[in-house]
């Protein structure tokens, strides 16, 4: 098992890419902490793990609160220690209603986009990055989106939220290089679970699994992948390589 007895704690784990992550990283063993901001979501992860023979516990938390963080970190390092793997999977490119161009975009709108898309990676790291400096060891992994590489027209906070993520990764690599804890970011495209990108051309003609991306994760997290940090890893089935039909 990559992961025996290593503590994990997934954002977003009630559901799609981090529901994926939650349940491939029990596979190999790792205890879990399930967090989402729906409290049933994350519980029936929880007891799915439970029921496959591994250890998870279900954490409620809007990640968007600085507060409420802290309050959930407070709770797992109550029950379960110290954080060594922390994968900041919570966001979404539609949160807060319908796409709205930045021309005529809401205070509200742009809030929502950046906060659950970047801020509360940079809250939630803040709030475990501490153990895995005690530790001398861990490793984050950060959710981008190609979006953040590429840009796009009609989701500009979006965009620019996950291309902040994408630096952030790369920063606080270099940050905690000396303390042997690796950072990176995965950029996914068309990922099945995802509403929107899921419908989109790839080369490769077909969507992505978010058991792809979990795979992905699962590398990175482990002793596979711990010479790789600072990178941000597209998974995107070539989207980003130009038009299709040329």
């Amino acid at each position: 098992m990559k992961l025996y007895q290593k503590t994990a704690l997934v954002t977003g784990g009630g559901a799609g890419i981090g529901k994926a992550i939650a349940l491939r990283f029990a596979q190999e063993g790792a205890r879990l902490a399930v967090c989402d901001w729906d409290a049933s979501r994350a519980q029936n992860v929880a007891q799915e793990i439970v029921g496959m023979g591994g250890e998870a516990r279900a954490f409620c938390c809007d990640i968007m609160d600085v507060g409420a963080v802290d309050t959930m970190a407070q709770q797992v390092h109550e029950s379960l220690g110290k954080v060594e793997i922390l994968v900041n999977s919570a966001g979404g490119a539609i949160v807060g209603g319908p796409f709205q161009h930045f021309s005529e975009s809401t205070i509200a709108y742009m809030q929502k986009l950046v906060g659950i898309n970047l801020m509360g990676t940079l809250y939630t790291t803040r709030a475990f990055v501490n153990d895995m400096i005690a530790l001398q060891r861990g490793r984050i992994l950060n959710m981008a989106s190609i979006q953040g590489v590429t840009g796009g027209a009609g989701n500009v906070f979006y965009s620019a939220a996950k291309g902040g993520t994408i630096l952030f990764t790369k920063s606080l690599a270099i940050e905690l290089a000396p303390y042997g804890i690796t950072v990176n970011a995965i950029s996914p495209g068309a990922i099945a679970t995802r509403p929107g990108p899921a419908s989109l051309p790839t080369r490769l003609g077909r969507s992505g699994r978010s058991e792809e991306v979990a795979a992905l994760a699962l590398f990175l997290a482990s002793e596979d992948g711990a010479f790789i940090t600072g990178d941000n890893v597209i998974i995107d089935g070539g989207r980003v390589l130009g038009a299709m039909g040329e």
